[in-house]
């Protein structure tokens, strides 16, 4: 599947299901069929869905599919090991971190339908030089705290306020927090949840954060 969604042989339905079980038209075969020849005319690195899927495969993240960042430092070696947050509120780890294309008018990677909605907020993002990141994180808190008191005076990398879109929350079933300020992290209660981050394309910005064992990540908007 991962490879008929990335070569883009199929895209699936309006509600983004593929329908392994259903029936095919004639005309649903005569697309496929004509997509399916139309790869034979491109390169792999032609497939920036498929070149998405093997980076995420191989590192937890896109960002070198996406951007054009230099990495100094990847993600891969930060990806499941402790951040405890400054302000005592508990202890997470970066599991995955999914980047879409939002410095042009319109959304763009393999994973915009995934988490960006054109039709909300979301929409303020595009033509801002920006790109959004969606990190996926594991969390353990010490406290009974809320997202919005995670991200206060924590690395902006392990904590974020921002929830994902609430109609994709319920469409892909994403487990995320649904409210800022509600304390829904439990203490002694471990999370998996995604939340929401951007980054500026600003030439020369530097960005990155490190885990408890020093393990970094590290990345630079070239000049």
């Amino acid at each position: 599947m991962g490879i008929a969604l990335g070569t883009g042989l199929l895209s699936g339905y309006e509600d983004f299901t593929f329908k392994p079980n259903g029936n095919t038209t004639r005309a649903e075969v005569a697309t496929i069929l004509i997509r399916f020849m139309d790869t034979f005319k491109k390169g792999p690195t032609d497939f920036t869905g498929s070149q998405e899927l093997l980076e995420i495969a191989n590192t937890g993240t896109n960002i070198l599919t996406i951007t054009n960042f230099k990495e100094l430092g990847g993600y891969k070696d930060v990806l499941g090991k402790r951040h405890t947050y400054a302000n005592n509120t508990g202890v997470a780890t970066i599991e995955h971190a999914i980047y879409v294309d939002t410095t042009s008018s319109k959304p763009k990677g393999i994973f915009k339908d995934m988490f960006f909605n054109e039709k909300s907020e979301d929409s303020i993002l595009l033509k801002k030089g920006i790109f959004a990141i969606y990190y996926e994180y594991t969390f353990k808190p010490s406290r009974d705290v809320s997202i919005q008191s995670i991200a206060n005076g924590s690395d902006m990398h392990f904590a974020s306020n921002l929830i994902v879109n609430k109609s994709k929350i319920e469409k892909f079933n994403l487990s995320s927090p649904i409210n800022t300020s509600k304390n829904e992290f439990l203490k002694g209660e471990t999370y998996r949840y995604w939340a929401h981050n951007k980054i500026g394309t600003q030439p020369g910005r530097q960005f990155g954060s490190r885990t408890d064992d020093g393990s970094l990540f590290y990345y630079e908007v070239p000049k």
